[in-house]
């Protein structure tokens, strides 16, 4: 974790090393499911991810439950809509719910793994990019969106 290449005052997750494609590079340990893209959340962000068939399936929104632990760098992570730098896809590999009659909503009980895997190759020193594929309710501010809208 270094000052951001892309973003003044911001940090980022560097490689230290060569990754290849298909690697599990970070994680944001565990995340709880929100309700969409316009929730209030303890640590301020919320994103979607997609699940594979190591586990979850679909797409759903997530926060994570805590920020920036040892093990968890993946909160290093700055975003882009940029596609010629987005390094990294964010994976829930796990999470389960099942519908609580009581309380007439789902309940977690598995928590959300949210894992990071390199896309493409990403040379030692570079600055990681991964993308939330935000919702088209949701303006942008990444960098090359703020320019865009400038």
């Amino acid at each position: 974790v270094a000052p951001s290449t892309l973003l003044p005052g911001q940090n980022g997750l560097y490689a230290t090393r060569d990754i290849p494609p298909g690697v599990w590079i970070a994680s944001y340990g565990k995340c709880k499911s929100v309700a969409g893209p316009h929730v209030q959340t303890e640590h301020g962000y919320m994103f979607p991810c997609r699940g594979t068939d190591v586990g979850g399936s679909g797409a759903q929104w997530v926060t994570p439950v805590a920020i920036l632990q040892e093990d968890e760098l993946a909160h290093a992570i700055n975003h882009t809509c940029d596609e010629d730098k987005i390094d990294v896809e964010l994976v829930n590999t796990s999470g389960d719910f099942e519908y609580n009659e009581e309380k007439g909503k789902w309940i977690e009980i598995e928590p959300i793994i949210v894992y990071v895997r390199s896309k493409r190759h990403v040379p030692s020193g570079n600055e990681i990019f991964g993308t939330y594929a935000l919702h088209e309710s949701v303006q942008c501010v990444c960098h090359r969106c703020k320019r865009i809208q400038t």
